[in-house]
């Protein structure tokens, strides 16, 4: 059922790590009960988004992945359904891929806290900028989120899977 602009505007934002479009482009996930909750029961509950670098960072995966497996074709044909079918669902959104707050405060944590994977910094500075729930499995950023000493800006809530999970 499609949610009405009122009902949409009074819903938390959810913006997504990467790892979470993966199985979209036939990238296995070990999530408990990610197949059955992703992405139907988690858009009634939140606007879900995705950072556009999630699609680049899937492709480097596949490509890398591909060149280990040599099932190149198969995995690179499985991203391209993938992305042509997330880009028909309504149910997830993109952003804005980078402004000039969000490169800063990327810039800021790789200087800063050296944060080192550029698609971390972009993606957990897009939920920043945007003042959203940040959905991801990775620890430094949970560590960094939680680290009450530093003053740089930072996303509303920072979850993962697991905790997101028993609200759904």
């Amino acid at each position: 059922m499609k949610k009405s602009k009122r009902q949409r505007e009074s819903m938390d934002e959810l913006l997504l790590d990467s790892s979470y479009l993966f199985p979209l482009f036939g990238i296995k996930l070990e999530y408990k009960n990610f197949e059955a909750v992703f992405p139907s029961s988690l858009s009634q509950r939140f606007v879900v988004k995705y950072n556009p670098v999630s699609l680049i960072e899937a492709k480097w995966y596949v490509l890398r992945e591909s060149k280990k497996k040599r099932e190149h074709e198969n995995l690179v044909k499985s991203y391209r359904t993938g992305l042509s079918s997330l880009q028909r669902d309504k149910r997830l959104e993109s952003t804005l891929l980078t402004n000039e707050r969000i490169e800063e405060l990327s810039d800021s944590l790789l200087a800063t806290f050296e944060v080192k994977d550029y698609f971390d910094r972009i993606i957990y500075s897009t939920a920043a900028n945007l003042q959203c729930t940040f959905l991801t499995e990775d620890d430094q950023l949970h560590n960094l989120f939680d680290n009450a000493k530093n003053n740089l800006m930072k996303p509303k809530e920072i979850k993962k899977w697991k905790d997101i999970l028993p609200s759904l």
